[in-house]
């Protein structure tokens, strides 16, 4: 008998294993793929959480660079070392670089700032004080013949450090504005107030107590009949020291000529 050479029918039992095979192969088969696909698109999505990084680490630099260039304030209250005071910080430009410059301004309970003391000049810089006190100063008006008070102030006598003249200035309290200011000339002679032991009139040619040079008759008056005396005699000092300088020269020539 003759017989055929082939494959053997399958039984039941191995359909069945072949169809399972067929399905773990198919499911290994779709896990690989969708693998690829994840790790295809991973790289795109990192970027993106990357970049969302990025833009938050800059916008807190960002905050942090703006509170770090904004004025600071700081208050407090208190009496002693603790006392009362807020403080500026304020950013000021230079050419090179900017820096921060801290201004503090200290106030007092009341609420008043304090500030730096500014030296203003007076003219009196390269003077010095031979003699003051405080006085009221009055000047005879000629169109109405009365005397008018000019001011109350201190009154005093200087010298200068180079040409070593001497003139007779005093201010106004308050606004600090000359009521008397000339030099004393050598030709200049105090008198006695008609009445009084604490006052002084004389003629003061070229006050420039306004601006410009004016002729007035000045009077004195001072607290007491003491520092009244005590004046005469500065002045009277003042007279001599003046006859020898240049100014005191030329004036006592014309002096004499008058006479």
């Amino acid at each position: 008998p003759l017989f055929h050479l082939g494959k053997a029918p399958m039984s039941e039992t191995e359909k069945a294993v072949d169809q399972v095979a067929e399905q773990v192969a198919d499911n290994l088969k779709v896990s690989e793929e969708s693998t690829e696909n994840k790790t295809e698109t991973k790289p795109e999505e990192s970027k993106e959480e990357d970049t969302k990084a990025e833009t938050k680490d800059e916008a807190a630099k960002d905050e942090s660079e703006t509170k770090k260039d904004a004025p600071a304030m700081t208050f407090g209250a208190g009496t002693g070392e603790a006392s009362s005071g807020f403080t500026f910080k304020m950013p000021t430009e230079e050419k090179e670089s900017t820096k921060m410059e801290t201004q503090e301004l200290n106030a007092s309970d009341g609420g008043e700032a304090k500030f730096a003391k500014q030296d203003t000049a007076t003219g009196e810089e390269n003077e010095e004080i031979l003699w003051k006190a405080r006085a009221k100063l009055f000047r005879f008006d000629v169109e109405s013949s009365q005397w008018k008070e000019r001011g109350t102030g201190e009154a005093k006598l200087l010298q200068d450090n180079d040409s070593k003249e001497v003139r007779f200035l005093m201010r106004r309290d308050h606004t600090h504005k000359p009521c008397a200011n000339h030099f004393v000339s050598p030709t200049l002679n105090l008198k006695p107030n008609v009445g009084s032991d604490r006052s002084w009139v004389w003629n003061a040619p070229g006050d420039m107590a306004d601006g410009a040079p004016s002729d007035d008759v000045l009077a004195i008056r001072f607290q007491t009949a003491a520092i009244a005396k005590e004046f005469f005699d500065k002045f009277e000092e003042s007279r001599e020291m003046n006859k020898k300088t240049k100014k005191g020269e030329k004036e006592s020539e014309e002096g004499a000529k008058k006479e």
